[in-house]
């Protein structure tokens, strides 16, 4: 579990003029009448704010890489309709700093809900997360690599043994030592062509798909099941049983080769 941690950037302390003016940026006319910090983020500054008429969001500001702002957007709305995630209500990425505002998403936090779990409803939980992760998975992009604020690839992802092969060279092969080094380029080497093999297809990735991004309820109402996208998608989960909720994005984001599952 990774609360706890100290915060890799401060959290921003904003009062309630600044609050109401990236408010008015995006929702003109909008009242805010609660304003609850969410501090569980260790990179960016995340606010919920409740508005008169019973509305809810969240204010995430990108004090961590500004340019994050607009490829996560971008994200949100290629996965729209098809998970969980939030539904992006306004972003501005020329602001100082970048912000956006983003639809409240029910649930609890899945590293809370795992503390008080039973082995059966963990397996429960661990399996519509899963199914969650297979839906990320079904966006497919012609290359690997990571995305600029369109999803284009700026930066093509390297072949799996060249990659591993030179992370080897320096400070990493001292640490680990000649033996546990030659290990692992041994390894590379059996599996190379393995791993190549799924190198042509790339898909969409959650680069930190965790308990403390994922929002779960523990148990769903029939007609509370997402329908699939397509016939041949199933719902994240069968009626009664636990379902995802609530995906947030990740701050770095990409298409990686294709699993072989896939």
């Amino acid at each position: 579990m990774e609360r706890g941690r100290e915060r890799a950037h401060p959290f921003v302390e904003l009062s309630a003029r600044e609050l109401d003016w990236f408010v008015g940026r995006a929702l003109p006319g909008a009242r805010v009448v609660a304003a609850f910090p969410l501090r569980s983020g260790l990179r960016n500054t995340n606010y919920r704010l409740d508005f008169a008429g019973g509305r809810s969001a969240v204010l995430r500001l990108y004090v961590a890489d500004p340019e994050v702002c607009a490829r996560e957007a971008a994200v949100l709305a290629a996965v729209a309709g098809r998970l969980p995630a939030p539904r992006v209500l306004h972003s501005d990425a020329a602001a100082q700093p970048p912000f956006a505002l983003l639809g409240w998403l029910d649930g609890q936090p899945l590293d809370e809900v795992l503390v008080g779990a039973d082995a059966a409803t963990a397996v429960e939980i661990a399996t519509a997360c899963g199914a969650t992760l297979s839906r990320i998975h079904e966006i497919h992009f012609p290359a690997a690599g990571f995305f600029g604020s369109d999803l284009s690839v700026i930066r093509p992802m390297p072949a799996w043994a060249t990659a591993v092969l030179e992370a080897l060279t320096g400070r990493v092969e001292g640490r680990l030592g000649p033996a546990l080094s030659d290990r692992v380029r041994a390894t590379v080497d059996s599996n190379a062509s393995a791993v190549e093999s799924v190198w042509s297809g790339a898909v969409l990735v959650h680069a930190d798909f965790r308990a403390s991004n994922l929002l779960v309820r523990e148990g769903a109402d029939p007609s509370d099941v997402p329908r699939p996208v397509r016939a041949e998608m199933r719902p994240i989960a069968r009626p009664s049983q636990p379902r995802v909720d609530g995906v947030w994005p990740a701050s770095s984001t990409g298409s990686s080769p294709a699993p072989a599952a896939s």
